[in-house]
Protein backbone atom coordinates (compact mmCIF):
# COMPACT_ATOMS: atom_id res chain seq x y z
CA UNK A 1 0.00 0.00 0.00
CA UNK A 2 3.29 2.32 0.76
CA UNK A 3 4.34 1.95 -3.18
CA UNK A 4 0.68 3.43 -4.29
CA UNK A 5 0.80 6.30 -1.67
CA UNK A 6 4.12 7.33 -3.33
CA UNK A 7 3.52 6.68 -6.54
CA UNK A 8 0.94 9.24 -7.27
CA UNK A 9 2.43 12.16 -5.47
CA UNK A 10 5.75 11.09 -8.24
CA UNK A 11 3.66 10.79 -10.89
CA UNK A 12 1.83 14.30 -10.00
CA UNK A 13 5.25 15.82 -9.76
CA UNK A 14 6.57 14.41 -13.26
CA UNK A 15 3.62 15.70 -14.57
CA UNK A 16 4.19 19.78 -13.40
CA UNK A 17 7.66 19.06 -13.84
CA UNK A 18 6.88 17.74 -17.72
CA UNK A 19 4.71 21.02 -18.13
CA UNK A 20 7.52 23.18 -16.31
CA UNK A 21 10.24 22.12 -19.31
CA UNK A 22 7.81 22.46 -21.68
CA UNK A 23 6.73 26.57 -21.04
CA UNK A 24 10.45 26.85 -20.65
CA UNK A 25 11.05 25.30 -24.57
CA UNK A 26 7.51 27.64 -25.43
CA UNK A 27 9.49 31.15 -24.00
CA UNK A 28 12.65 29.60 -25.69
CA UNK A 29 11.10 29.50 -28.78
CA UNK A 30 9.25 32.99 -28.43
CA UNK A 31 11.98 35.93 -29.00
CA UNK A 32 12.15 38.42 -26.50
CA UNK A 33 12.00 41.84 -27.93
CA UNK A 34 14.94 43.79 -27.48
CA UNK A 35 15.21 47.35 -28.45
CA UNK A 36 16.87 48.27 -32.31
CA UNK A 37 20.33 49.64 -31.48
CA UNK A 38 20.20 53.53 -32.83
CA UNK A 39 21.45 54.25 -35.71
CA UNK A 40 23.30 57.62 -37.02
CA UNK A 41 21.68 58.86 -40.33
CA UNK A 42 23.76 57.86 -42.91
CA UNK A 43 23.84 58.86 -46.81
CA UNK A 44 20.25 58.23 -48.30
CA UNK A 45 20.12 55.28 -51.15
CA UNK A 46 20.92 56.98 -54.38
CA UNK A 47 18.36 56.68 -57.34
CA UNK A 48 19.94 55.48 -60.24
CA UNK A 49 18.18 57.57 -63.17
CA UNK A 50 17.58 55.46 -66.16
CA UNK A 51 17.57 57.10 -69.60
CA UNK A 52 15.19 57.40 -72.04
CA UNK A 53 15.86 55.05 -75.08
CA UNK A 54 13.72 55.03 -78.14
CA UNK A 55 13.02 51.62 -78.54
CA UNK A 56 10.61 51.83 -81.36
CA UNK A 57 8.50 53.73 -84.22
CA UNK A 58 5.16 53.23 -86.00
CA UNK A 59 4.61 54.80 -89.37
CA UNK A 60 6.75 55.64 -92.62
CA UNK A 61 9.60 58.45 -91.52
CA UNK A 62 8.31 60.50 -94.41
CA UNK A 63 7.50 64.04 -94.70
CA UNK A 64 3.70 64.91 -93.93
CA UNK A 65 2.96 61.75 -92.48
CA UNK A 66 2.34 61.21 -88.63
CA UNK A 67 4.94 58.53 -86.67
CA UNK A 68 4.15 57.44 -83.81
CA UNK A 69 7.42 57.01 -81.21
CA UNK A 70 8.03 54.75 -78.49
CA UNK A 71 10.01 55.54 -75.35
CA UNK A 72 11.11 53.47 -73.14
CA UNK A 73 11.58 54.65 -69.33
CA UNK A 74 9.42 58.39 -71.02
CA UNK A 75 6.78 58.47 -67.84
CA UNK A 76 9.88 58.65 -64.95
CA UNK A 77 11.24 61.55 -67.51
CA UNK A 78 8.79 63.43 -68.62
CA UNK A 79 7.57 63.81 -64.80
CA UNK A 80 10.16 65.96 -64.17
CA UNK A 81 10.93 67.36 -67.72
CA UNK A 82 8.84 69.21 -70.52
CA UNK A 83 7.68 66.94 -72.96
CA UNK A 84 6.08 69.65 -75.40
CA UNK A 85 9.91 70.58 -76.35
CA UNK A 86 11.03 67.21 -77.54
CA UNK A 87 12.16 67.37 -81.10
CA UNK A 88 12.63 64.48 -83.51
CA UNK A 89 16.46 63.74 -84.24
CA UNK A 90 17.86 62.79 -87.66
CA UNK A 91 21.03 61.78 -88.23
CA UNK A 92 21.92 63.41 -85.39
CA UNK A 93 20.21 66.55 -86.03
CA UNK A 94 17.32 68.53 -84.28
CA UNK A 95 14.30 68.69 -86.45
CA UNK A 96 14.32 72.26 -84.71
CA UNK A 97 10.46 73.21 -84.15
CA UNK A 98 8.40 69.86 -84.95
CA UNK A 99 6.98 69.53 -81.69
CA UNK A 100 4.56 66.42 -80.63
CA UNK A 101 1.41 66.59 -81.29
CA UNK A 102 0.31 64.23 -79.29
CA UNK A 103 2.17 62.68 -75.92
CA UNK A 104 1.12 59.74 -74.06
CA UNK A 105 3.48 59.01 -70.86
CA UNK A 106 1.71 56.90 -69.34
CA UNK A 107 1.92 54.74 -72.44
CA UNK A 108 5.54 55.54 -73.41
CA UNK A 109 4.74 57.56 -76.59
CA UNK A 110 4.61 60.39 -78.68
CA UNK A 111 3.35 61.40 -82.15
CA UNK A 112 5.26 63.84 -84.40
CA UNK A 113 3.82 64.97 -87.39
CA UNK A 114 6.94 65.21 -89.65
CA UNK A 115 6.73 68.84 -91.54
CA UNK A 116 8.83 71.07 -93.15
CA UNK A 117 9.15 74.90 -91.50
CA UNK A 118 11.69 77.82 -92.11
CA UNK A 119 13.97 76.60 -89.46
CA UNK A 120 14.30 73.34 -90.84
CA UNK A 121 14.39 73.59 -94.72
CA UNK A 122 18.03 73.25 -94.59
CA UNK A 123 18.32 70.42 -92.36
CA UNK A 124 15.50 68.26 -94.93
CA UNK A 125 17.20 69.78 -98.07
CA UNK A 126 20.23 68.24 -96.72
CA UNK A 127 18.13 64.91 -95.92
CA UNK A 128 15.95 64.57 -99.28
CA UNK A 129 17.95 66.19 -101.70
CA UNK A 130 20.41 64.67 -104.37
CA UNK A 131 18.12 61.43 -104.04
CA UNK A 132 19.79 58.20 -105.40
CA UNK A 133 16.44 56.26 -104.44
CA UNK A 134 12.70 55.86 -103.07
CA UNK A 135 14.84 55.69 -99.57
CA UNK A 136 18.02 56.18 -97.96
CA UNK A 137 18.72 55.20 -94.03
CA UNK A 138 18.63 57.83 -91.42
CA UNK A 139 19.75 57.37 -87.55
CA UNK A 140 16.66 58.38 -85.15
CA UNK A 141 15.67 59.43 -81.71
CA UNK A 142 14.33 61.99 -80.05
CA UNK A 143 15.35 64.80 -77.70
CA UNK A 144 15.28 68.64 -76.29
CA UNK A 145 16.43 70.90 -78.74
CA UNK A 146 19.03 72.07 -76.93
CA UNK A 147 20.44 68.91 -75.52
CA UNK A 148 22.01 65.67 -76.08
CA UNK A 149 19.01 63.20 -77.54
CA UNK A 150 18.02 60.18 -75.52
CA UNK A 151 19.46 56.73 -76.55
CA UNK A 152 17.73 54.84 -79.40
CA UNK A 153 17.80 51.58 -81.20
CA UNK A 154 17.74 53.17 -84.22
CA UNK A 155 21.58 53.42 -84.44
CA UNK A 156 24.47 53.58 -87.48
CA UNK A 157 24.18 49.81 -86.96
CA UNK A 158 20.47 49.39 -87.29
CA UNK A 159 18.86 53.09 -89.22
CA UNK A 160 15.69 53.15 -90.37
CA UNK A 161 14.18 54.18 -93.64
CA UNK A 162 13.56 58.22 -94.66
CA UNK A 163 11.40 58.29 -97.58
CA UNK A 164 12.59 60.60 -99.85
CA UNK A 165 10.32 60.04 -102.76
CA UNK A 166 6.95 58.78 -101.57
CA UNK A 167 5.85 56.26 -104.38
CA UNK A 168 2.73 57.21 -105.35
CA UNK A 169 3.62 60.93 -105.78
CA UNK A 170 6.70 59.95 -107.64
CA UNK A 171 3.88 58.17 -110.36
CA UNK A 172 2.06 60.89 -110.54
CA UNK A 173 4.95 63.13 -111.31
CA UNK A 174 6.31 60.91 -114.05
CA UNK A 175 2.69 60.94 -115.47
CA UNK A 176 2.58 64.64 -115.27
CA UNK A 177 6.46 65.30 -116.84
Amino acid sequence: MKRKTFAVPIFILAVVLTLIVSADKVDAQTPTPTPAPATSPGPLPTVVATRPKVTGVVGHLELDEIVAVEVENFSEWAATHDATKLVPFLNGRAVRGNYPEEIHPDRNRLHFHLAIKPETKDLWTDLLGAPHGLSHPVTFTVGLESESPFDSVFNQSSPLPLTVISPVYGVIGLLVV
